[in-house]
């Protein structure tokens, strides 16, 4: 007897049913349990921006989850009357912190250890001789943090929430080891492949932008804010002989295509790289 005949169609039929149900109830249970987790945090982000009275990050989440909160506030008294008064208390809080602001940002930075710019103004402010960038919107009640190699975030304008992204963005780029030889040999691999595709002979200038356009192809978590770095290192440890080679930096006007180095080696934008020989 064939194994098609074994069982009948109405069982099939029936048991396929049952497992078209099971799998529309599943999808429902998922369904609800990620909307569960979404409301979990929006009361646990809540929760911490009181403990660290962070106003802005506060008045920003009742605007992002409006429909969510105006849905509590009709379902539950108590919750909508301390939800107005956690309003109430947030918005002027924030208006004190705009007309105070260049003074808390760089008391703040201080308490860090770490000093604003001599050319930073409201509302535009840099560390690092220019490297890191942040740009305020009073009427949006939020800062851009970016450095010279794009945007890095955009948070709430709380000056701590501020201090913490630029801190968190300052380890991630200068607190990695740096292994001078392995950076240079990459460097040159690259070049090499560059050069080999295009049929150009060794020794002639490859665009830096090119460099870093394949590495970003090929290594998992490129940043090029954190090669710009590792170049800065390399040049400024003197270490741009390797193996009979001299790594060669060319610089460009054009600022769209070039790269500018961190720190005292910021002396123009590097636009090309090339190899040469040691006599």
């Amino acid at each position: 007897m064939s194994p098609n005949t074994i069982y009948t169609e109405d069982s099939k039929q029936i048991i396929g049913h049952a497992a078209q149900v099971a799998a529309s109830y599943a999808e429902k249970q998922k369904e609800e349990a990620e909307l569960a987790l979404k409301k979990q945090k929006i009361w646990e982000n809540l929760t911490f921006y009181l403990n660290k009275e962070w106003h802005f990050h506060i008045l920003n989440l009742f605007n992002k989850e409006k429909l969510f909160f105006d849905q509590i506030k009709s379902e539950n008294e108590v919750i909508r009357q301390n939800l107005e008064i956690i309003e109430n208390i947030a918005r002027p809080k924030t208006e004190e912190i705009k007309r105070r602001f260049p003074l808390l940002i760089e008391n703040a930075f201080k308490d860090r250890r770490v000093s604003l710019d001599k050319g930073s103004r409201h509302p535009d402010y840099s560390l690092q001789n220019g490297f890191f960038k942040i740009k305020i919107d009073e009427y949006k009640g939020t800062a851009k943090v970016s450095d010279t190699e794009g945007s890095l975030a955009e948070v709430p304008a709380d000056v701590d929430a501020i201090v913490d992204a630029i801190t968190k963005e300052f380890a991630r780029i200068f607190d990695r080891p740096f292994d001078g030889k392995k950076f240079f040999k990459n460097l040159r691999k690259n070049y090499c492949a560059i050069i080999k595709n295009e049929k150009i002979p060794d020794g002639e200038s490859v665009p830096i932008r090119k460099i870093t356009t394949r590495l970003g192809k090929n290594e998992k978590g490129f940043r090029t804010d954190e090669f710009l770095v590792d170049l800065t290192r390399l040049v400024e440890a003197g270490s741009s002989e390797f193996e009979g080679l001299r790594l060669e930096l060319q610089q460009t006007r054009d600022t769209n295509k070039g790269m500018l180095l961190q720190g005292e080696m910021n002396s123009g934008y590097i636009g090309f790289i090339t190899f040469k020989k040691m006599m």
